[in-house]
């Protein structure tokens, strides 16, 4: 256990553009996230589809509603205020390690 927590801490332990990207949105993806899934769930009430199909189909729309939601919030500047964003920043190049 701790040779692989080593490992990780020397190799994942840096700055990624993936990251650094979607950091500053980790709270505003928690807040909605919840909202996507509960509406998506309540849109396929009654719908006649097996316990694993259904699971399968809320999970990859809200999924993909999440991050739509996200992406509409992240480019408009007064929503970005509203939910603690910070304003649009040039992207960072990553230092030579």
């Amino acid at each position: 256990m701790v040779v692989i927590l080593g490992w990780a801490r020397e190799t994942l332990n840096r700055p990624a553009p993936f990251l650094s990207r979607w950091r500053d949105t980790a709270y505003p993806l928690y807040i909605f996230h919840q909202t996507v899934v509960v509406m998506v769930a309540c849109r396929m009430v009654g719908w006649p589809l097996g316990l694993h199909t259904r699971f399968a189909l809320i999970t990859v729309a809200s999924l993909a509603g999440t991050i739509l939601v996200m992406a509409v919030v992240r480019r408009i500047p007064l929503v970005r205020s509203l939910f603690g964003l910070r304003g649009p920043t040039a992207p960072q190049e990553l230092a030579p390690s």
